[in-house]
């Protein structure tokens, strides 16, 4: 992966675990993707989960 989208997805996972009050849409946006469902593809390629998942493994 590349640097920039590694960044992203990471920032993205930071949202995700600590910020449960802001919708996975509205992280996909925030981290520059507009297409959700690349969002979603791209962050189980690096982190072996979804967002969705990760959001309730973390709560």
């Amino acid at each position: 992966m590349e640097y920039l989208t590694r960044f992203r997805l990471r920032m993205a996972k930071t949202l995700v675990d600590f910020k449960p009050e802001i919708s996975i849409d509205e992280i996909a946006s925030l981290v520059g993707y507009s297409n959700i469902s690349y969002f979603i593809q791209q962050y189980k390629k690096m982190f072996q989960t979804t967002p969705g998942q990760e959001r309730h493994h973390v709560l």
